[in-house]
């Protein structure tokens, strides 16, 4: 059985108990909308264009997943996972575009890596600024250094260190999975005059995983208190194909100020 056939075995019952996988191709994002005056319980149904390979691709987005769910010199219950889909494959139109981790302990490092993944060569390595804290963090591929080729594969991996002593690579968590720019010049021009909003739901429909999260965290953060906006987060980290539902009520005031 394929790394495919054993995730859909995994969601496809939530999938036909809440009605989504009737005439079903693709995996479906539910993104909520915009509460009418009545107030009545409306879902905007847009569909995903993922196009991953037939046996998904290999990865990891939560630490836990890895042998033991530990690593030496970190905490037993110490993790990390990144804001990405369980299938490990994210797409994007953003040549420099954002990530977004989770980690529940303090981190005395963050390393980011890029790599290609039909060679495997190292394109990219960096690190990402730490707190004292565990939270959310975030890191943007720097304009200035490189962009990312359309229609080309990228492995990011985010290595984290729990003290100073170890070894983000050899003693440390670890989270990666694939990425792969897109060049839609119809959708940018759609972008161009939507509002915020039509803007996730464009980003949505068009299966951009890193944008559609991205956009959604600055209108979480241009209005905390909007409870849609919270809705609409909490629809994204929860459906079958992402898995982080234990990520919906995570502060994000450090990754609104960066």
């Amino acid at each position: 059985m394929t790394w495919m056939q054993q995730f859909l075995q995994q969601v496809t019952p939530f999938l036909l108990a809440n009605g989504v996988l009737v005439g079903w191709s693709t995996p479906t994002l539910l993104v909520r909308a915009t509460p009418t005056v009545s107030n009545s319980r409306n879902w905007a149904i847009v569909q995903v264009e993922y196009n991953p390979p037939p046996n998904g691709a290999p990865g990891s987005n939560n630490s836990s997943s890895q042998p033991n769910g530990t690593r030496p010199g970190c905490p037993e219950t110490a993790r990390l996972l990144s804001l990405s889909p369980a299938s490990n494959w994210g797409e994007t139109i953003d040549s420099n575009p954002t990530f977004l981790l989770f980690a529940s302990v303090a981190p005395a490092a963050i390393n980011f890596s890029l790599q290609d993944e039909q060679t495997s060569e190292k394109i990219y390595q960096a690190s990402v600024p730490v707190a004292s804290e565990s939270g959310m963090f975030k890191f943007r591929l720097p304009d200035d250094v490189m962009e990312l080729e359309v229609d080309r594969s990228y492995r990011w991996i985010f290595q984290v260190s729990c003290n100073s002593s170890a070894s983000p690579q050899n003693e440390g968590l670890a989270v990666n999975g694939v990425i792969i720019r897109r060049s839609n010049p119809d959708l940018k021009t759609q972008i161009e005059s939507a509002s915020p909003r039509e803007k996730v739901e464009l980003y949505a429909q068009n299966g951009l995983w890193f944008d559609t999260l991205n956009e959604l965290l600055k209108l979480r953060c241009a209005d905390p208190e909007n409870p849609d906006f919270a809705k609409d987060w909490a629809s994204l980290l929860e459906h079958p194909i992402v898995l982080l539902n234990e990520l919906v009520e995570e502060p994000i005031n450090r990754v609104c100020m960066d």
